[in-house]
């Protein structure tokens, strides 16, 4: 069997067709517009995230000096827990503008319908599609955020607890990022 025949063939290249739509519409079809303000906001939105715990670095700073790194944790739950809702905003907003690409549409069902393409193949690549934009959205919006917060809480301690901060903020920005995206796809 031809790898473009194969199912796993016809996964792959639905998935980068479904894939590349999330970034296109009926006006910027055939320009690179809207993808380039779509990598634009994503780095706007990056910047917050990386910015916040330098602006409050040197509080944070002192009060591990002075009080110490328990007192610090709980004292940046606040700080985290304002930047996990800036996060969950912003991914809901990018979820919204791309949502009408998520459903197989009319162009869709007209291609697609004469091709030897089973139905399961379809909705496992826009599956697959999805699961790509929601890590790349994760990606692009919480590694400078994971690094700052990660870095800055983490004076005072060892590079091995530095890392797991990072590791850790970024798992828990990604999934609470992913939920708002899943749920707004859903809807």
């Amino acid at each position: 069997m031809a790898t473009g025949y194969s199912r796993d063939g016809q996964l792959q290249t639905l998935g980068r067709a479904f894939l590349k739509r999330f970034f296109e519409n009926d006006v910027t079809s055939n320009t690179d517009d809207l993808k380039t303000s779509f990598f634009w906001l994503l780095a706007f939105l990056a910047v917050p995230g990386f910015l916040m715990p330098l602006t409050v670095a040197f509080g944070w700073d002192l009060t591990a000096r002075i009080r110490g790194v328990e007192v610090l944790r709980e004292i940046s739950r606040g700080d985290k827990a304002f930047y996990l809702g800036f996060a969950m905003t912003a991914a809901a907003a990018i979820t919204a503008v791309a949502w009408h690409t998520l459903l197989v549409d009319r162009r869709d069902g007209l291609i697609l319908g004469a091709l030897p393409v089973r139905p399961v193949v379809i909705v496992a690549a826009k599956l697959l599609a999805l699961a790509a934009y929601v890590g790349l959205v994760a990606v692009a919006m919480h590694s400078l955020a994971s690094l700052s917060f990660g870095m800055f809480l983490a004076s005072r301690n060892t590079f091995g607890f530095a890392f797991r901060n990072i590791a850790a903020h970024f798992l828990a920005s990604s999934a609470a990022s992913a939920t708002v995206m899943c749920a707004v796809a859903g809807a």
